[in-house]
């Protein structure tokens, strides 16, 4: 029996020190490890050749930033100055000249809402660009933009960028990618009645009764349509309180032409059924120096009515003069046949050298080419 206890306690003797040695030999003794990869060989390699003062694949080398100077870094490239220069007619034409003297393609990105000026004259770009420009070229670059102020003079300038801003021009540039019925024209009169809200003499065609001559340059003056696109742009935009569109004229001839009549009853909030109380109000008791305007309006819109009532205010001889005028040449915007010889009958009862004589005269002649009918 002593013999297999031997056995078996030499057996046990054995695993418990071959345990023992894997454990404090093999287990836990310290591994070698691999030799680490040569810096070479897992830095990109312009960065390595910037740690090493050279310069990088397909680079010239460039001086250093001067040491000690804010962040600069030995052996970093300088970054390169703008290759850009601009040259603007004051309004909605600028051109970018871009030169690439390197041996590398160059990206040139502008931004629309980026601001351009020329000593008083400044433009805005309405559009973004992004390009690529060829080694060793020079491209030139048609670019929109618009004019910032009324003042501007038309006239080919250089143009630097500005730091100036304008509140909210941004979002309305946005907002005019998404409005096609947008004219260029009343893009541009909303963005100067944004930026300096001028009275509407900057933008008035129509000859003004009370304006000022003086007001802007003459260059932004646009069809009576695109001021009340303009305008109502801007009120879809928050921006109600603009100058212009106060201006009881603009009302009144906006509603008479029929080119911007249903866009001006939207901006005056005049709908249909309201529309022949609006007339009549404007005509009783409208701002005194627009009343007659009314005449010409019920003449474009009710010609049935017109053709009663005209004649009996051209007739009126207590009536002031410029109603009496206006009833007569109102008879020509019905554009009914039967007018001609209602002004017929009006210009016998008045003397010749009288100037309802002579708009009664030219207004039958008007109508009577219309109709193909000898005058």
């Amino acid at each position: 029996m002593k013999a297999p206890r031997l056995i078996i306690y030499s057996l046990l003797t054995l695993v418990v020190a071959g345990g023992t040695y894997y454990y404090y030999f093999v287990y836990k003794a310290p591994r070698q490890l691999a030799s680490p990869p040569k810096l070479e060989k897992v830095l990109p390699k312009n960065f390595l050749a910037a740690m090493n003062g050279q310069p990088a694949a397909g680079q010239t080398q460039v001086a250093a930033a001067k040491p000690g100077a804010p962040g600069a870094v030995p052996g970093a490239p300088a970054a390169p100055a703008n290759p850009a220069t601009f040259t603007g007619d004051g309004a909605g034409h600028m051109i970018a000249t871009v030169k690439n003297t390197g041996r590398r393609p160059i990206p040139f990105t502008l931004h629309a809402g980026e601001i351009y000026e020329n000593g008083k004259n400044r433009v805005v770009l309405l559009e973004g660009y992004d390009h690529l420009v060829v080694s060793g070229t020079t491209t030139q670059i048609n670019l929109r933009s618009a004019a910032l102020s009324s003042a501007n003079v038309a006239d080919d300038q250089p143009y630097t960028k500005s730091k100036d801003t304008v509140p909210k021009l941004d979002v309305l540039l946005q907002k005019s990618q998404n409005r096609p019925d947008i004219t260029p024209e009343a893009l541009q009169t909303a963005i100067i009645a944004l930026a300096e809200n001028p009275p509407l003499d900057v933008f008035a065609k129509f000859p003004r009764l009370h304006g000022d001559p003086s007001a802007g340059t003459g260059n932004f003056k646009v069809d009576t349509a695109d001021i009340i696109s303009a305008m109502q742009f801007l009120a879809d935009n928050g921006i109600t309180d603009r100058v212009a569109v106060g201006d009881p004229q603009l009302q009144m001839e906006a509603m008479i032409d029929p080119k911007s009549h249903d866009a001006a009853m939207r901006l005056y909030g005049i709908t249909p059924e309201m529309e022949w109380t609006w007339w009549k109000h404007q005509l009783l008791q409208g701002d005194p120096s627009t009343r007659h305007y009314a005449l010409y309006g019920i003449a474009r819109y009710y010609p049935d009515v017109a053709l009663v009532m005209l004649p009996k205010w051209a007739k009126e001889n207590r009536l002031p003069s410029i109603y009496r005028l206006s009833a007569v040449r109102a008879l020509a915007v019905t554009n009914r046949q039967e007018a001609i010889e209602i002004l017929r009958q009006l210009q016998q009862l008045f003397p010749p050298d009288t100037d309802l004589y002579q708009s009664a005269d030219r207004a039958a002649k008007y109508l009577s080419s219309h109709f193909n009918q000898p005058s």
